[in-house]
């Protein structure tokens, strides 16, 4: 197998079908949406810079033509705020990678507000002809509205150290509006249908740059995960706080009723108590209930030997 492999890419051009793809979506005014898809260390992240290097070499001739500025390498997104100030920032034709997009826009969360605005933000991708690497293990974990607006797949399949590539398979993806079914046809060129590709590695400096991210990235998930550690812990120290009491207070009759009905024994409390206090039974009970009707009770004023 790795020799056939070798084979493909000794005798093919680097992502030939896949830059032609693009640059023909970007001259009849189309956006692009790439989603790259495989297991974990099999070179999702390069195949996307790889990419946007290929392509923005490519595209760079007609960005001149159009006034356009040159780019060298895509934006690198991790996050739903930096995609939406790459899209509000970005010039015709500009491209980006978002990394793990199966994290930013879960489908098992499609209506967070993040997924929601989803739509919104690829309108704008549409109008601007943005080309969007996303990456993830596995397409079916990503925001169902991005897998049907996304125009091709990749799924890398395996890196051939010797050579410093990885080797991919590729399909264009059409949905059905109908059914909501999303195809996946193959590439044809001369009437032979393609779905191999190689890439090769990135620039050493934008690679090395895209690890110092990683670390990075690691150190401010670290900060707000303690953060929010440290926020649960207070508001769990603040719930073992005495509650305040907010019952409005007693008059002195309450307070007087309630203090003699809880203390007085026997069947006759009423008229025990409405001797003491030289007032009617029904007043003695009247009392009362407005007492409770604030939220007291008798057992609060029950006193102990």
């Amino acid at each position: 197998m790795v020799d056939d492999f070798l084979r493909i890419v000794q005798t093919t051009e680097e992502a030939e079908r896949i830059k032609n793809f693009v640059r023909y979506r970007f001259i009849k005014g189309f956006a692009t949406i790439i989603m790259v898809i495989g297991a974990r260390g099999s070179g999702k992240s390069s195949t996307c810079f790889r990419l946007s290097e290929l392509i923005n070499e490519l595209l760079n001739p007609l960005r001149e033509k159009m006034n356009l500025e040159k780019r060298e390498i895509g934006t690198l997104i991790d996050s739903h705020l930096k995609l939406i100030k790459f899209v509000r920032d970005a010039q015709m034709g500009d491209d980006a990678i978002l990394e793990e997009v199966s994290v930013l826009y879960p489908s098992r969360r499609a209506m967070l507000e993040e997924n929601v605005s989803v739509s919104k933000i690829m309108d704008i991708i549409r109008k601007k002809r943005l080309i969007i690497y996303a990456n993830c293990p596995m397409a079916q974990g990503t925001d169902k509205n991005l897998r049907q607006s996304s125009n091709a797949l990749i799924q890398t399949f395996r890196i051939i150290k010797s050579e410093n590539v990885v080797v991919s398979k590729f399909w264009k993806m059409q949905p059905n509006y109908l059914s909501g079914k999303i195809y996946t046809p193959r590439f044809i060129r001369d009437g032979v249908r393609l779905d191999v590709m190689w890439t090769g590695m990135p620039n050493k400096e934008i690679w090395k740059s895209y690890e110092k991210d990683k670390d990075k990235f690691i150190e401010e998930i670290y900060t707000i995960e303690l953060r929010k550690a440290e926020l649960k812990r207070a508001k769990n120290l603040d719930a073992m706080k005495p509650i305040k009491d907010i019952r409005k207070p007693l008059t002195d009759k309450q307070l007087e009723v309630m203090r003699l009905m809880a203390n007085v024994e026997g069947a006759d409390r009423l008229n025990q108590v409405s001797k003491k206090i030289g007032v009617s039974s029904p007043t003695i009970h009247y009392h009362q209930k407005l007492a409770e009707k604030k939220g007291y009770t008798l057992e609060e004023f029950q006193e102990t030997d």
